[in-house]
Protein backbone atom coordinates (compact mmCIF):
# COMPACT_ATOMS: atom_id res chain seq x y z
CA UNK A 1 0.00 0.00 0.00
CA UNK A 2 1.38 3.10 -0.81
CA UNK A 3 1.57 5.99 1.56
CA UNK A 4 -0.22 9.69 1.74
CA UNK A 5 0.67 12.23 0.55
CA UNK A 6 1.81 14.64 2.79
CA UNK A 7 -0.79 17.62 2.11
CA UNK A 8 -3.38 14.50 3.03
CA UNK A 9 -1.53 13.49 6.19
CA UNK A 10 -1.54 17.09 7.25
CA UNK A 11 -5.31 18.09 6.59
CA UNK A 12 -6.20 15.00 8.39
CA UNK A 13 -4.37 15.56 10.98
CA UNK A 14 -5.80 19.15 11.07
CA UNK A 15 -9.39 17.82 11.51
CA UNK A 16 -8.45 14.78 13.75
CA UNK A 17 -6.93 17.50 15.99
CA UNK A 18 -10.41 19.62 16.07
CA UNK A 19 -12.76 16.84 16.32
CA UNK A 20 -10.77 15.48 19.52
CA UNK A 21 -10.04 18.93 20.69
CA UNK A 22 -13.94 19.82 22.02
CA UNK A 23 -14.57 23.04 20.41
CA UNK A 24 -18.38 24.48 19.91
CA UNK A 25 -18.28 22.24 16.74
CA UNK A 26 -18.11 18.91 18.23
CA UNK A 27 -17.69 16.53 15.71
CA UNK A 28 -18.96 18.59 12.87
CA UNK A 29 -15.12 19.37 10.95
CA UNK A 30 -14.44 17.70 7.62
CA UNK A 31 -12.04 17.90 4.69
CA UNK A 32 -14.40 19.77 2.43
CA UNK A 33 -14.59 23.10 0.56
CA UNK A 34 -18.69 23.42 0.38
CA UNK A 35 -20.89 23.31 2.79
CA UNK A 36 -23.48 20.34 2.74
CA UNK A 37 -26.58 20.83 1.54
CA UNK A 38 -28.64 18.81 3.88
CA UNK A 39 -29.42 18.62 7.24
CA UNK A 40 -27.11 21.28 8.25
CA UNK A 41 -26.65 21.48 11.84
CA UNK A 42 -24.18 24.92 12.72
CA UNK A 43 -21.36 25.68 13.64
CA UNK A 44 -19.06 23.73 11.49
CA UNK A 45 -15.69 23.62 10.42
CA UNK A 46 -14.03 22.66 7.15
CA UNK A 47 -10.93 22.47 6.02
CA UNK A 48 -8.37 22.66 3.26
CA UNK A 49 -5.55 23.42 1.11
CA UNK A 50 -5.98 26.89 -1.28
CA UNK A 51 -2.19 26.99 -2.59
CA UNK A 52 0.87 25.80 -2.38
CA UNK A 53 4.68 26.70 -3.49
CA UNK A 54 7.61 24.39 -4.18
CA UNK A 55 11.04 25.09 -4.11
CA UNK A 56 14.44 22.30 -4.38
CA UNK A 57 16.02 22.67 -0.97
CA UNK A 58 18.45 19.77 -1.44
CA UNK A 59 20.13 18.34 -4.00
CA UNK A 60 21.95 14.98 -2.37
CA UNK A 61 19.23 13.20 -1.80
CA UNK A 62 16.65 15.55 -3.94
CA UNK A 63 14.11 17.25 -1.23
CA UNK A 64 11.91 19.96 -1.53
CA UNK A 65 10.52 22.09 0.53
CA UNK A 66 6.84 22.83 0.28
CA UNK A 67 5.31 25.59 2.06
CA UNK A 68 1.17 25.76 1.58
CA UNK A 69 -1.96 27.69 2.58
CA UNK A 70 -4.34 25.63 4.77
CA UNK A 71 -8.15 27.38 5.71
CA UNK A 72 -10.00 26.30 8.57
CA UNK A 73 -13.36 27.73 8.06
CA UNK A 74 -15.50 28.14 10.38
CA UNK A 75 -18.97 28.58 10.12
CA UNK A 76 -22.07 29.54 11.91
CA UNK A 77 -25.67 30.61 11.33
CA UNK A 78 -27.69 33.40 13.19
CA UNK A 79 -30.21 35.79 13.86
CA UNK A 80 -28.71 38.89 15.15
CA UNK A 81 -25.00 40.33 13.73
CA UNK A 82 -23.65 40.99 16.98
CA UNK A 83 -23.86 37.70 18.54
CA UNK A 84 -22.81 35.56 15.34
CA UNK A 85 -19.64 37.72 15.29
CA UNK A 86 -18.83 37.12 19.44
CA UNK A 87 -19.81 32.95 18.82
CA UNK A 88 -17.40 33.06 15.81
CA UNK A 89 -14.48 34.66 17.31
CA UNK A 90 -15.06 31.98 20.01
CA UNK A 91 -14.97 29.25 17.89
CA UNK A 92 -11.85 30.69 15.30
CA UNK A 93 -10.16 31.35 19.14
CA UNK A 94 -10.18 27.57 20.00
CA UNK A 95 -8.89 26.73 16.94
CA UNK A 96 -6.15 28.75 16.87
CA UNK A 97 -5.48 27.22 20.92
CA UNK A 98 -5.81 24.07 19.49
CA UNK A 99 -3.68 24.53 16.39
CA UNK A 100 -0.73 26.27 18.63
CA UNK A 101 -0.26 23.42 20.83
CA UNK A 102 1.76 21.28 18.56
CA UNK A 103 2.90 23.72 15.68
CA UNK A 104 4.81 20.76 14.06
CA UNK A 105 1.26 18.27 13.93
CA UNK A 106 3.49 15.30 15.66
CA UNK A 107 6.09 15.73 13.49
CA UNK A 108 4.59 16.44 9.97
CA UNK A 109 5.24 19.63 9.29
CA UNK A 110 8.49 21.68 9.76
CA UNK A 111 6.49 25.33 10.64
CA UNK A 112 2.94 26.29 11.03
CA UNK A 113 1.89 30.12 11.30
CA UNK A 114 -1.75 31.43 11.74
CA UNK A 115 -1.13 34.26 8.95
CA UNK A 116 -4.84 35.81 8.86
CA UNK A 117 -8.04 35.67 9.79
CA UNK A 118 -11.21 36.78 6.86
CA UNK A 119 -15.00 37.26 8.03
CA UNK A 120 -17.69 37.14 5.56
CA UNK A 121 -21.12 37.11 6.17
CA UNK A 122 -24.12 35.87 3.60
CA UNK A 123 -27.53 36.94 4.46
CA UNK A 124 -29.96 34.04 3.94
CA UNK A 125 -33.34 35.03 4.98
CA UNK A 126 -34.09 35.40 8.70
CA UNK A 127 -31.18 33.31 9.59
CA UNK A 128 -27.65 34.94 7.92
CA UNK A 129 -25.21 32.65 7.29
CA UNK A 130 -21.55 34.19 8.90
CA UNK A 131 -17.88 32.46 8.26
CA UNK A 132 -14.46 33.71 9.87
CA UNK A 133 -11.68 31.76 7.94
CA UNK A 134 -8.26 30.75 9.53
CA UNK A 135 -5.47 31.00 7.10
CA UNK A 136 -2.65 29.13 8.18
CA UNK A 137 1.01 29.23 6.42
CA UNK A 138 2.48 25.33 6.93
CA UNK A 139 6.64 24.44 5.58
CA UNK A 140 7.20 21.15 5.28
CA UNK A 141 9.85 18.70 3.30
CA UNK A 142 9.27 16.30 1.09
CA UNK A 143 11.38 13.71 -1.23
CA UNK A 144 10.50 12.96 -4.86
CA UNK A 145 8.48 9.55 -5.34
CA UNK A 146 10.65 7.99 -7.56
CA UNK A 147 14.26 8.06 -5.83
CA UNK A 148 15.92 7.68 -9.02
CA UNK A 149 18.99 10.39 -7.58
CA UNK A 150 19.21 9.27 -4.43
CA UNK A 151 23.05 8.47 -3.05
CA UNK A 152 22.81 4.90 -3.51
CA UNK A 153 22.96 5.04 -7.02
CA UNK A 154 26.40 6.62 -5.68
CA UNK A 155 29.07 3.74 -5.94
CA UNK A 156 32.41 5.40 -6.99
CA UNK A 157 34.53 7.86 -8.22
CA UNK A 158 37.95 8.95 -9.78
CA UNK A 159 40.25 11.15 -8.00
CA UNK A 160 43.50 12.80 -9.37
CA UNK A 161 45.81 14.08 -6.08
CA UNK A 162 48.38 16.62 -7.28
CA UNK A 163 50.62 19.22 -5.87
CA UNK A 164 50.29 22.05 -8.29
CA UNK A 165 50.05 25.21 -6.83
CA UNK A 166 47.63 27.00 -9.34
CA UNK A 167 47.02 27.00 -12.44
CA UNK A 168 50.45 28.14 -13.96
CA UNK A 169 52.25 24.20 -12.59
CA UNK A 170 51.86 21.65 -15.46
CA UNK A 171 49.99 18.75 -15.17
CA UNK A 172 54.08 16.87 -13.96
CA UNK A 173 53.35 17.60 -10.42
CA UNK A 174 50.66 14.97 -10.68
CA UNK A 175 51.02 12.38 -7.76
CA UNK A 176 48.41 10.30 -7.72
CA UNK A 177 45.33 8.80 -9.73
CA UNK A 178 42.67 6.83 -7.96
CA UNK A 179 39.16 4.74 -8.20
CA UNK A 180 37.48 4.71 -5.09
CA UNK A 181 34.97 2.03 -5.40
CA UNK A 182 31.70 2.28 -2.38
CA UNK A 183 30.00 -1.00 -4.02
CA UNK A 184 32.21 -3.06 -1.77
CA UNK A 185 28.72 -5.72 -1.11
CA UNK A 186 29.06 -7.15 -4.59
Amino acid sequence: MTQKPTKRLVKEAVVKLLKEGNTLAQERVSLSRSIPSEDITFPLINVYTVSESVERFDEAPKRYRRRITLLIECLSRGDEDDQLDLYLEHLASQVENLMERDETLGGILNKLELSGTEYQQEPDGSSPLALLALRYSLEYFDEPASGEESLSNFLGLDVEWNASQGDEQPDEYLIANDTINLNQGE
